[in-house]
């Protein structure tokens, strides 16, 4: 076995992206996946591809991190892998290290005031409430004294394959919300960097970490920079009518994400420490500047 071998349980976009980045970086990488998943980046030859229906304790054995980014199943709040295997990392008897990718949809709304991990959860949503469900099942494998178990708050994902840009030019953005609900955003290459930094750490031991850029802002405010800055176009009209949005319940919940024991305890500089150079580099890859 080699000393940092990964199974991502769940193979959407951030495992993906995860193993077209470190593929060549010596981790003995596996992932379960499931035939229907989107494939945003074509997998790597040397990344072994296990059907979810063949995983077993046998499976597991052989691997001593694994990252779960499977989403809950809402209504039932649970999710697929601590609802399989929660008897099995349990029991474990020898030391693993399970890192748990979860949201800061859990803060629920906090009238736009910071929220740190300690926070008060009030989620109302059913999302964040199955999260918090989630949360508290995966931190009960911490009675496992050979568990190390790291759960990542992630803010709003953004990357290549998912921003607004592509939104604005596809037309599947039309208008801007009258919103001013500040909006905390994470880049996939600072959330799989950071998720590296932990398999390597061996100081960090059964942590939450927040996991968002230092530059939470209102979504008119990066499409209008999208719109003038990197697409030379016009000015996205304004929706006064929130409840006609599909986008209404997420203007309930305001907060501010604080990153700051991310940056504290991993001594971790972002790659994209706001939306603006995430943007300007997706720009750059779709050659638009």
């Amino acid at each position: 076995m080699k000393s940092h071998n990964i199974l991502f349980l769940g193979y959407g976009y951030v495992a993906q992206y995860f193993c077209k980045s470190y593929h060549l970086d010596g981790f003995d990488l596996g992932a379960s996946i499931n035939n229907s998943k989107e494939k945003h980046f074509k997998t790597p030859n040397n990344i072994k591809t296990i059907s979810f229906a063949e995983i077993n304790s046998s499976v597991l054995d052989n691997y001593s991190s694994f990252v779960i980014s499977i989403p809950p199943f809402y209504q039932l709040r649970t999710d697929a892998i601590i609802d399989k295997f929660h008897n099995y990392f349990l029991k474990r008897k020898t030391t693993y290290k399970l890192i748990y990718l979860s949201a800061t949809s859990v803060y629920g709304d906090h009238d736009g005031k910071k929220v740190y991990e300690d926070s008060e959860l009030k989620a109302e949503s059913i999302n964040g409430l199955a999260r918090i469900k989630c949360e508290d099942r995966y931190r009960e494998l911490q009675k496992n004294e050979l568990a190390n178990i790291i759960i990542l708050r992630l803010a709003g994902i953004y990357g290549d394959k998912r921003n607004s840009i592509l939104s604005i030019r596809s037309k599947d953005i039309t208008q801007n919300k009258s919103s001013s609900r500040m909006i905390s955003r994470t880049h996939v290459a600072d959330i799989t960097a950071i998720i590296r930094e932990i398999i390597l750490s061996s100081k960090i031991k059964n942590q939450i970490f927040n996991i968002s850029d230092n530059n939470p802002s209102p979504t008119s405010e990066v499409n209008d920079y999208i719109c003038k800055e990197l697409l030379s176009v016009e000015m996205l009209p304004t929706n006064n009518d929130l409840k006609e949005s599909r986008h209404y319940s997420f203007a309930l919940d305001n907060k501010v994400v604080d990153n700051s024991k991310l940056k504290k305890i991993l001594n971790y500089d972002l790659i994209f420490p706001s939306y603006k150079e995430g943007l300007q580099q997706i720009a750059k890859n779709l050659n638009l500047t």
